[in-house]
């Protein structure tokens, strides 16, 4: 069942304010050790990579190999869940938009309707009938419309 533009717009009001309450802490997640978060608790907490390998019920070379993979931005999520509660921790994961998910869509609404106005723009200037360059943004603007765009399934084709 399509959902509805309002409902979609509710959705979108909530995940955005939810988002909003994360700002400030950006700094703190982006802020990784270079050494990797795993080593650097495993230190900070005094266990050796034996103790961990224990608890992992892996090889200390394999918690080596595991906090290699972390710092290359290569272990996966389940990984790391498993050496967060070895070491008394938990995983904190979050996907954080560069602007509100609301203007990410008018963005992308925006970039679709001047992409679609141009290819008939360029069209219709072939028979000397194409949008001026002043009546191209109003055109654009009014084609963008954030309602519409909520509703577009194909709203991200390329």
């Amino acid at each position: 069942m399509p959902q509805t533009a309002r409902h979609r717009r509710l959705e979108i009001e909530r995940l955005d304010k939810h988002l909003r309450s994360l700002e400030g802490a950006e700094d703190v997640l982006r802020a990784r050790p270079s050494g990797g978060w795993i080593a650097t608790i495993r230190k900070a907490l005094g266990m050796s990579a034996a103790q961990l390998a224990e608890r992992l019920g892996v090889s200390r070379a394999a918690v080596y190999k595991l906090e290699q993979r972390e710092t290359g931005r290569n272990v996966t999520l389940k990984q790391l869940d498993k050496a967060a509660e070895a070491l008394g921790c938990e995983v904190l994961y979050a996907l954080v938009p560069r602007s509100s998910v609301e203007q990410t869509i008018r963005d992308r609404a925006r970039t679709k309707a001047e992409r679609q106005l141009r290819a008939v723009n360029v069209s219709m200037g072939l028979e000397a009938e194409g949008v001026e360059d002043g009546d191209f943004a109003a055109a654009v603007s009014s084609a963008s419309s954030y309602t519409e765009a909520l509703t577009d399934r194909q709203l991200w084709d390329d």
